[in-house]
Formats: C-alpha cells, structure tokens, sequence
C-alpha cells in the first residue's frame, strides 16, 4: 500500500491481507502523511500521539 511505503517514521506495515496496521506507535509523528494517499477510511489519526490502522 502506498501509505506504508511513503511512511516517513516507518510506523506502518502491511497486515496478511494487505491492510495497513501499526507497526510502532512511538515511531509514528501524526503527519497524517498516510491519510492523505490511503484508501478512505483505513487509517485515522485520534490525537497528535495515536495512529491507528483501521
């Protein structure tokens, strides 16, 4: 997915079926980076320190 390759912090990974997870959440930075070139929906920022791969 092109959200996990464009992850500058390289918090995000790709799941078995190809879905975005987090991989570290101390790596992520909140740039909402991911959001902007992810499929709608499978990915939110909740707050400037929680990411979460949907």
């Amino acid at each position: 997915m092109l959200c996990v390759e464009l992850c500058p912090a390289d918090a995000l990974a790709a799941d078995s079926e190809g879905y975005p997870v987090l991989r570290d959440a101390v790596r992520c930075m909140a740039c909402v980076g991911c959001m902007a070139v992810c499929v709608p929906s499978a990915i939110r920022v909740t707050s400037e320190w929680v990411c979460e791969g949907m």
